[in-house]
């Protein structure tokens, strides 16, 4: 829905353009817990806090989605922290001089994915906000053996921003892997469709709430997800990122030609 209001006062204008600053602000702190593995931080200081917005919140990737905070906590924090702890147990299981403390969680692990080409929709009404952005960085971690792997990343991401009590929140987000490669490595030997095994990103998803192929990149050029904001006035699901946004979502047979990968825009 295009944005009703053409006409604003200077007051408003300024008002908007310090939304947006505001939105680019709480975006890139994102980056920096992403970084510092500070999710639980994030979860409870950049995204919704109050009740009926955290319970329609959602994350999603190229599997799916997760909805509401609690589900969202369970696999970003909770998964993430299993995950980090087994592979500590791996790596003292052959390593006895490394010991199994809090301080080794996490070994020779680092991600960074600064982001960068803002598109930025503030709503008519100012009480909402859609955006997409590129990230492009790099996830690395140790092995069994203690050797460095590490992989370049790079992903597209829509988030949906509600205002509460005066202050910008991540309300709904979907990051869409487009393309990931090891360092150092030619990509002409990265092969299009990777064993399972060597699906990392997909692996560590787990299981969401709404479980389909709402990305494919091996026709990441067709299916254009998430696709760039458009102005509006007032929020609507049917066009956010969240799960009811996306077009698979909107019919069987949508969703029947989408996980075949034949849908074009």
């Amino acid at each position: 829905m295009c944005d009703q209001k053409q006409v604003y006062t200077d007051d408003e204008l300024i008002g908007r353009v310090w939304d947006i600053e505001e939105i680019k602000n709480l975006t890139s702190r994102r980056v920096y817990y992403v970084a510092n593995d500070m999710r639980r931080e994030e979860l409870e200081d950049l995204w919704v806090q109050e009740p009926e917005h955290r319970a329609t919140s959602s994350f999603g990737q190229n599997w799916g989605y997760y909805v509401g905070m609690d589900r969202i906590a369970e696999f970003y924090v909770g998964n993430h922290e299993k995950r980090r702890q087994a592979k500590l147990d791996e790596i003292c299981a052959k390593h006895s001089e490394i010991e199994k403390t809090e301080e080794n969680i996490g070994l020779g692990c680092m991600r960074l994915n600064p982001i960068t080409t803002p598109q930025i929709e503030l709503a008519g009404d100012g009480q909402t906000a859609r955006a997409m952005w590129f990230n492009t960085g790099m996830m690395a971690e140790l092995d069994e053996d203690l050797e460095p792997v590490s992989n370049w990343v790079f992903e597209k991401m829509g988030v949906d921003y509600m205002k509460e009590g005066g202050k910008w929140k991540i309300w709904h987000l979907f990051l869409s892997l487009e393309h990931f490669s090891g360092s150092g490595v030619n990509p002409d030997d990265t092969p299009l469709e990777p064993a399972l095994p060597e699906k990392p990103y997909q692996e560590e998803f787990g299981t969401p709430d709404i479980a389909f192929l709402a990305h494919n990149v091996r026709y990441n050029w067709w299916d254009n997800y998430p696709d760039e904001p458009k102005p509006y006035q007032t929020f609507s699901v049917k066009d956010s990122y969240a799960p009811e946004g996306h077009p698979a979502m909107q019919s069987d047979e949508t969703m029947k030609l989408w996980n075949r990968g034949l849908l074009k825009w």
